[in-house]
C-alpha cells in the first residue's frame, strides 16, 4: 500500500478512508497482523497493526528499507488515444513494465479527442488506475498520467529527453537491437527514454518528419504491425530485459 510519507508521526501511521476499507474489509487484517507499506519514492515500511477503530487504523513502523526495483533508466510513455477505453488497460500493463510516466497524446490520425472540459476527471481515473497498478506490481514509485498534448505539442518536449524512440511500421532498417549495438549507453542512470505510440491508423509522414527534426528516432519492431495497445508494452518489455540488472 502506499503512503505519504509527510503524515510518518513517531514511528505510526494512521488510516482512513478508501485504504480503511482496503485494510478491514478486502484483506481483512487484524490487529497485530503485518502490513508492507511504499511511499513513493523508493522506501519500503514494515509495519503492524496496531489498533482497529471505526474509521481508521492505526499502524506501528517497525523497519524501513530502499527499494531497488526500479530500472537504472527513466521510461516514458507517450501513447496517441485509442478507441474505446484501451487507454486504461495500456496505462495498467504499462505501469506494470516500468513507465515512469504516461503522455496521452492526440495525433493526426487519433479515433479519439479528449474533450478538455473532461480530462480533469478522466485525469484523476487514469492516475488511480496507474496508482493501483504500481501496487499490485511492487513498483518502487506511483507513475504519473500527464495532460494531454498535440503533435506539436510533444515534439517541443522531445529535447528534454536523452533518446527519443518511435516504433514505425515503415522503418524497414533500424530495430531496437540494431540502434543500440551502434550506439551504446555508457552511463544509464537516470537515463530519459521516450517511447511515442502511434494510433490506429499509424503516424503521418508528416508527423515522422517533425518529430525525426526534433532528434527521434524511427525503429522496426519487427515484420508484424502490432496494435496501438500492444506495441507500447512490447518495446517496454524488450528494454526491462536491456536494462535489468
Amino acid at each position: 500500500m502506499f503512503i505519504n510519507s509527510s503524515d510518518l508521526k513517531n514511528n505510526t501511521y494512521v488510516v482512513t478512508g478508501e485504504d480503511y476499507h482496503y485494510i478491514k474489509n478486502v484483506l481483512r487484517l487484524k490487529e497485530k497482523d503485518p502490513l508492507e507499506l511504499r511511499d513513493g519514492q523508493n522506501r519500503q515500511f514494515f509495519s503492524s497493526i496496531s489498533k482497529i477503530e471505526a474509521a481508521k487504523i492505526i499502524l506501528t513502523i517497525n523497519k524501513a528499507n530502499t527499494l531497488k526495483v526500479e530500472l537504472p533508466v527513466q521510461l516514458s510513455l507517450a501513447q496517441a488515444l485509442p478507441k474505446s477505453d484501451k487507454i486504461e488497460w495500456i496505462i495498467q500493463k504499462c505501469v506494470e513494465l516500468g513507465a515512469k510516466d504516461i503522455i496521452p497524446i492526440q495525433a493526426e490520425r487519433s479515433l479519439i479527442k479528449i474533450n478538455p472540459a473532461k480530462e480533469k476527471i478522466k485525469l484523476e481515473r487514469w492516475n488511480k488506475i496507474a496508482k493501483n497498478a504500481a501496487q499490485q506490481s511492487g513498483r518502487g514509485i506511483i507513475p504519473l498520467v500527464n495532460k494531454s498534448l498535440n503533435w506539436p505539442q510533444l515534439v517541443e518536449t522531445l529535447p528534454k529527453y536523452d533518446l527519443v524512440l518511435i516504433p514505425w511500421e515503415l522503418e524497414e532498417k533500424q530495430t531496437l537491437k540494431s540502434f543500440f549495438n551502434k550506439h551504446p549507453i555508457s552511463n544509464i542512470n537516470h537515463y530519459k527514454i521516450l517511447i511515442i505510440i502511434g494510433p490506429e491508423g499509424g503516424f503521418s509522414a508528416g508527423e515522422i518528419t517533425l518529430a525525426k527534426k526534433a532528434g527521434a528516432q524511427t525503429i522496426s519492431l519487427g515484420p508484424r504491425i502490432l496494435r496501438t495497445e500492444t506495441a507500447g508494452m512490447s518495446i517496454l518489455a524488450m528494454l526491462n530485459y536491456i536494462f535489468s540488472d
